[in-house]
């Protein structure tokens, strides 16, 4: 939050993540509304994602989606949905993917790839046009570990 150029230029420098977990302050915006939260969300959507993007930072997707009335499971591809708005439907699938992975130092994960972890998800319809097809209710297979699992909803 409150991203600098003077510490995006340090984050770069070390080779740290950038995660701004965006999706969490959409889901809540309507049950804490004030004109600070406003601005502060403004804020951290569009002035901190323009100075990662400046500063070529490794934005990663993460989540706040821990499962409270407000913010259920299921729900936290909001985040990669939200964050395409900033960085593109692409790079929005690489930051919850492979670079996710990597921040996490996951080594098997997050690439279709000979030898890596078959974690993928079928989804009706294309993510790189649009991301709603990853929404739950457009999921048709979920595959973990090469184990096909027909999801619930």
């Amino acid at each position: 939050m409150w991203l600098t150029a003077e510490i995006a230029d340090r984050i770069n420098k070390k080779g740290i993540f950038y995660v701004p977990t965006l999706g969490v302050f959409n889901a809540t915006k309507s049950t804490r509304p004030n004109a600070y939260r406003e601005k502060f969300i403004k804020r951290h959507f569009a002035e901190d994602l323009e100075i990662a993007k400046q500063f070529n930072l490794k934005i990663v997707s993460g989540s706040d989606y821990f499962g409270a009335d407000i913010v259920p499971h299921g729900q936290n591809y909001m985040e990669i949905v939200t964050l395409a708005k900033y960085i593109g439907n692409t790079q929005a699938i690489i930051a919850a993917t492979s670079r996710a992975a990597e921040c996490l130092g996951l080594d098997n994960i997050g690439h279709v790839k000979k030898g890596f972890d078959a974690d993928l998800i079928v989804a009706r319809g294309n993510p790189l046009t649009d991301l709603e097809a990853i929404s739950p209710k457009r999921i048709s297979l979920v595959i973990k570990r090469g184990k096909i699992f027909t999801p619930a909803i």
